[in-house]
């Protein structure tokens, strides 16, 4: 392309479907809008060769001709670009550079390697490379849902929707060199019926919406509203692409229910009478752009009979009343595993694979259906942090629906793909749900990390077993529960209420009581680092926190060393009063986020693990609150002069500490 960018000249070439050549000249329009035919550039001595994956296109062009002739001798702006399909679409990748064409710029270049011919030649020819049918492309592109309007000439292609979506993207193809136009009409008529409809012309691609009130030329119209619209015309194949929103038109979009869809296809580049080549009245295709396959809406014991009848005969139960793995039955000569996992949620749906039954190490599919189409990836959990997409596991035959809260994926997975390969006897299998369309955090929404659940895909029987507590987890809670829950109580405790005690016995509880606990709670965080690899506190507000907390811990310990000396039987100084209040304000508030941050990590535990420590824990918290409760009563009682008082009122000590 010269010039660079919108405004440009272009010219692309390639080799068709049925292994034709074609070259052709482009001037390019606008970036949504972006081919026209340009007569004003014409090429000479063409020719496109693919060989080993790589196509090379060679032309002869006029230096004046076309918008931006060349400047000659002089530097130009040109831009190269290369696509992954027949079909002229967005490209891979692109760049730009400028050119003096007077001058010889040639870089000598390394031909790509050549395979090794085998020894035994024969006259047979090459095998040609397997072209995708232009509906696989669309696929690609997010179209997953069709509907075929006129029997071998039209069809309608859309991205799948949710029940909160408000637009609704389409790709209306039609086998024709002229305009393809599709219509919204309640009765499945002609009139009355909203109509988009578009073509390409030597002046470039056009998108129109139109109403049709009468049996004549429709009237364009702003009722109907459409955004990022444009057009193609390859191998006598128009494609028109657009957005529309649900609510626009005289007849909306209706998400719940069927809508009736018309279409039709013309020889010109112009609006004009289709003759026989339009949908049939009688046909009445509605279509349920929501729920297209019309999968009914069931309950789950019925949705488990639905997904049988289709195949998927062996089933089990990844988390309760949420989250079921469906499979296809497998042979010993199988090679691969079809899978239907099926959540009760509106956000994303993961099956994983763990020997140990843990989140990490672990492969796993995750999906999703979004506004604007489906979304399958496969990953590694090295640890459990988010997981990393993984080129280790393959998956083929993705499908996803989302149908009154309920989001089904399908999927096939070779059995020898992945770290962790599907083998005969028992495989140990996760699952998760997660709230978002979106890769995060699952919170408990997970497999129970003390069951773990055991599939023998062959066999279609399951089974489970205990899972052991981690040993670095149990490691870091308990550490965690005897500084915060235990030590640092206790100091605080003591440095408050046992200040009558003789030899200044609290100031020497103190002293070693909460040094030593945020020693031991260093020790505790360093095995959380080790243990998710440092990236914990990005992940949880438990590791967030819990850093926070060792921050001020830290401080605390630090001030304490070097506190302004308070002297006998005279009032504190302006400093140690800033430090008396900054270190017992600060030191209360930590050991209230301390034992906050406890139940933030026993959360994260599931089945017997998280009850029975949320019961521990919460009986501590109870034995604390009647304790403080009934000393300050007893302080106030007796009048204790050495008990220092709520609000701290400052008075003079008979010992320096």
């Amino acid at each position: 392309m010269t010039s660079g960018g919108v405004g440009s000249d272009a010219v692309l070439g390639l080799i068709t479907l049925a292994g034709a050549t074609l070259i052709r000249t482009y001037l390019l329009i606008t970036r949504n809008t972006p081919i026209a035919f340009s007569p004003d550039l014409p090429l000479y001595n063409t020719q496109v060769v693919e060989s080993h994956g790589w196509t090379t296109i060679y032309f002869t062009r006029p230096i004046v001709g076309g918008k931006v002739p060349i400047v000659y001798p002089g530097q130009n702006k040109v831009i190269f670009a290369v696509g992954g399909a027949d079909i002229l679409t967005h490209h891979l990748k692109s760049t730009k550079t400028v050119i003096d064409f007077s001058v010889n710029q040639s870089v000598p270049l390394s031909p790509p390697a050549t395979p090794t011919p085998p020894t035994n030649i024969t006259n047979e020819p090459a095998p040609q490379p397997v072209i995708q049918p232009f509906s696989t492309i669309l696929a690609s592109q997010g179209y997953n849902y069709s509907k075929e309007l006129i029997p071998n000439l039209l069809t309608l292609y859309w991205k799948p929707i949710k029940k909160s979506s408000t637009t609704i993207s389409f790709a209306l193809s039609g086998i024709t060199t002229g305009y393809v136009a599709v219509g919204w009409s309640p009765d499945n008529t002609m009139v009355p019926a909203d109509v988009i409809a578009g073509w390409v012309d030597s002046s470039g691609a056009y998108v129109g919406t139109y109403s049709n009130l009468e049996y004549s030329t429709p009237q364009p119209t702003l009722n109907l509203t459409i955004t990022d619209e444009w057009a193609s015309e390859l191998n006598g194949v128009t494609t028109i692409y657009f957005t529309r929103p649900l609510k626009s038109g005289l007849y909306p979009i209706s998400k719940n229910a069927s809508n009736g869809v018309i279409g039709a296809v013309g020889a010109r580049d112009e609006l004009t009478y289709h003759g026989s080549f339009r949908t049939e009245e009688h046909e009445n295709i509605q279509i349920n752009f929501l729920n297209p396959f019309n999968i009914p809406i069931v309950e789950p014991s019925s949705r488990a009979q639905l997904l049988i009848s289709q195949g998927y005969t062996y089933s089990q139960v990844l988390i309760p009343n949420l989250l079921t793995v469906y499979w296809k039955p497998v042979t010993d000569t199988n090679t691969t595993v079809y899978l239907a996992v099926e959540g009760i949620t509106t956000g994303y749906v993961a099956i994983g694979w763990s020997p140990s039954g843990h989140m990490s190490p672990a492969d796993s599919v995750i999906a999703w259906v979004a506004s604007d189409g489906t979304v399958f990836g496969t990953y590694y959990h090295k640890s459990t942090t988010l997981p990393q997409h993984s080129s280790l596991l393959t998956i083929n035959d993705t499908f996803a629906t989302e149908i009154d809260g309920v989001t089904t994926i399908y999927f096939s997975r070779p059995l020898d793909s992945g770290v962790f390969p599907i083998e005969s006897g028992f495989n140990g299998v996760i699952g998760a749900v997660g709230i978002d369309d979106k890769m995060r955090y699952h919170g408990s929404s997970r497999t129970d990390s003390t069951t773990k659940i055991l599939i023998d895909f062959v066999g279609g029987i399951a089974t489970t077993t205990p899972i052991p507590p981690p040993t670095l987890r149990l490691s870091h809670g308990v550490i965690m529960f005897f500084s915060w829950g235990v030590l640092i109580p206790f100091g605080a405790f003591f440095a408050r209420f046992g200040r009558h005690l003789p030899g200044a016995l609290w100031f020497r509880v103190h002293r070693i009581t909460q040094p030593l606990s945020c020693f031991f709670a260093f020790v505790a965080i360093i095995i959380a680092f080790v243990m998710v690899e440092g990236n914990h506190f990005r992940t949880l507000f438990h590791g967030q926190l819990g850093v926070a907390i060792m921050l001020l811990c830290l401080i605390q310990v630090v001030i304490a060393i070097f506190r302004p000396p308070k002297e006998v039987n005279k009032d504190p100084s302006k400093k140690r009063k800033v430090f008396d209040y900054f270190h017992w304000w600060v030191g209360r508030v930590l050991v209230v986020l301390g034992l906050f941050n406890c139940f933030g990590g026993i959360m994260q535990l599931e089945g017997m693990w998280m009850s029975g420590g949320l019961m521990v824990m919460g009986g501590v918290v109870v034995v604390y609150v009647v304790v403080f409760v009934a000393l300050e009563v007893r302080a106030v009682n007796t009048k204790e002069p050495d008990v220092v008082p709520f609000l701290f009122t400052y008075q003079p000590r008979q010992k320096i500490v």
